[in-house]
């Protein structure tokens, strides 16, 4: 009744369409306020029932129970009563508060004033960040402030493509099946009524690409954070890229392509384990490496710092390993986070921090592990996921793998480091196998593993510790933080974290900005590194609607999650 009252519809009753419209919302309105009477007319029922059903209860005890009896059963069940009605109560008034509070809309710090014609050209500029020697035109601008992931309305009909497609998919159902048939009739029809759109760009714009494909000395590569595109000459990334590559510590050269090596070592795995029963035959085929693809070397440019030092990634998709990195990855992520330390995403963090007050003689540091995935030691790492595995009880439910077989199957993925680079095959010396789906997992093994023994032999444990893969919140001492980072430094030869501090009480953490108020608590709202700020939000794109209204509503729920505990959190007894 209180939802109906405040015009508030639960989460249970909500309608979603696809339908866009006036008339849509409308009619979902409509149909929402229609179910919701009907849910009150079906509670209401229930409680008649129901207090018919005790009244005959009632009864019957009176008449089957001694007076003292039945005095003494009335007494306790009227103080259950009255105790599972004060925790229902507040339990649902609480439910009802953040139903009201998330109904409204919400308030920004400043108000907003109108966008106008040249607050849009100004964030535009933010769009396209030129670091050649190549000067764009108007047009070259023009169709990158687009963005990377327009899709440009192609010349001719790619048949070439979807036949391609089909057919890869027929082989799949069966090349000779009778669905296969109807799918090769449905697609012969449709590509040959097929018409292509409009196009979505001008003339000038498509002589504009044209020319800048061309251009053999520059490279069009998003950003390394934000949305922003960034043109480079190719001699500065190739040079940036070769100074990574030149850390012998870290990567060596190769004389020759190694996949025939580490493709027989992971077949030798894959036969052992369906000789043994321990994976089916489809589950052998998934994996099995059958035309895999050499991983590839790239870096994005950070243009929020000077140098735009490109961070090492390599993209193993469709690599000799991926899949089997995937399947390994799927068995150990239910050992993750299980530590109080662990950190889902910003709204975890927030979570955590949401009533913890910090003292005066406290403050705010983070640390980042430098180079974690290349830093990580494979050996060891494995030993501690065996440990893991063989404790946990849940194993035998999920696959009929034993520890060993995992971790030996966990080995050859992370052991297969090689990637490829301007045509030179490269190794990495140390550290898990950038790019692969299980990395991240070990990583965050290993430094649960890490941070227990480095937690458990300080003098002086923060008074607060979450951690998010290589990032960490700290809340401890000013006067240990020196021996903290020390210490930290000194739990392992091969794990080097950087510490930075809190600047006018702020720090920022996951995208997220925590503040220290005057009496100890703290604040959160969401963070984003001024210089990737590009407010991009294009309605050009011919890709489905939804990508843009998905980033508006991620955006949406980030800010209302630090709003809502800012009005909502209170302090931990």
């Amino acid at each position: 009744m209180h939802c109906k009252h405040h015009g508030v519809t639960p989460p249970s009753l909500k309608i979603k369409t696809s339908v866009r419209g006036p008339n849509a919302v409308r009619i979902i309105r409509n149909t929402q306020s229609m179910l919701m009477n009907e849910r009150i007319s079906q509670i209401n029922a229930t409680i008649i029932n129901t207090k018919r059903m005790i009244s005959d209860v009632d009864e019957r005890l009176f008449t089957e129970l001694p007076v003292d009896v039945y005095t003494e059963v009335k007494t306790w069940c009227k103080h259950a009563r009255e105790s599972t009605w004060k925790t229902c109560e507040t339990r649902q008034r609480k439910k009802f508060a953040v139903l009201l509070e998330r109904s409204k809309p919400l308030k920004s710090a400043s108000p907003v004033s109108d966008v106008n014609a040249s607050d849009t050209e100004r964030a535009k500029e933010r769009w396209v960040v030129n670091k050649s020697d190549r000067d764009l035109s108007d047009n070259e601008l023009s169709v990158l402030k687009k963005g990377l992931n327009f899709s440009v309305v192609p010349d001719s009909v790619p048949t070439a493509e979807f036949v391609t497609g089909i057919e890869t998919a027929c082989y799949a159902l069966g090349s000779n099946s009778d669905t296969s048939t109807q799918l090769r009739s449905d697609c012969v029809r449709i590509l040959k009524d097929c018409k292509l759109p409009k196009s979505n760009i001008s003339k000038g714009e498509k002589t504009a690409l044209r020319d800048l494909k061309a251009d053999p000395s520059i490279l069009v590569l998003p950003a390394d954070k934000g949305r922003a595109t960034v043109v480079l000459n190719k001699e500065t990334y190739v040079e940036k890229a070769s100074e990574l590559l030149s850390d012998s510590n870290t990567y060596k050269t190769l004389k020759r392509d190694p996949t025939p090596t580490y493709r027989n070592q992971l077949v030798q795995v894959l036969q052992s384990l369906r000789d043994s029963g321990a994976i089916d035959v489809p589950t052998y085929r998934r994996l099995y490496p059958t035309s895999p693809d050499v991983p590839k070397f790239y870096g994005l440019p950070k243009i929020h710092k000077a140098a735009l030092s490109p961070p090492p990634i390599v993209s193993s998709c469709g690599s000799l390993t991926y899949n089997s990195a995937k399947f390994v990855a799927d068995l150990l992520a239910p050992l993750v986070g299980k530590s109080d330390r662990h950190l889902k995403n910003s709204a975890d963090l927030v979570d955590k921090l949401s009533g913890v007050f910090v003292g005066e003689d406290e403050c705010l540091v983070s640390y980042d592990v430098t180079a974690l995935f290349t830093s990580v030691p494979v050996d060891e790492s494995v030993n501690i996921i065996h440990d893991l595995l063989t404790s946990d009880t849940t194993l035998s439910a999920r696959t009929k793998l034993t520890p060993q077989q995992i971790t030996d199957l966990l080995t050859v993925c992370l052991k297969t480091t090689y990637f490829v680079h301007d045509g030179q095959f490269y190794s990495q010396c140390e550290g898990a196998a950038m790019g692969s789906p299980v990395s991240p997992i070990i990583a965050n093994l290993f430094m649960e593993h890490l941070e227990t023994l480095a937690l458990s032999s300080f003098h002086s444990p923060p008074t607060f510790y979450g951690r998010y893969v290589d990032d960490t919140m700290v809340i401890l001492k000013r006067s240990v933080v020196e021996d903290f980072t020390s210490h930290l430094n000194s739990v392992h030869p091969a794990i080097k974290f950087t510490v930075e501090f809190e600047q006018a009480n702020k720090i920022a953490m996951l995208d997220t900005l925590i503040s220290r108020n005057a009496d100890g608590s703290l604040a959160f709202s969401v963070y984003q590194k001024a210089p990737t700020l590009t407010n991009i939000c294009t309605s050009t794109v011919i890709n489905l609607w939804n990508t843009s209204w998905v980033s508006y509503l991620t955006l949406k729920h980030r800010a209302r999650i630090h709003l809502l505990h800012q009005r909502f959190s209170q302090p931990r007894t």
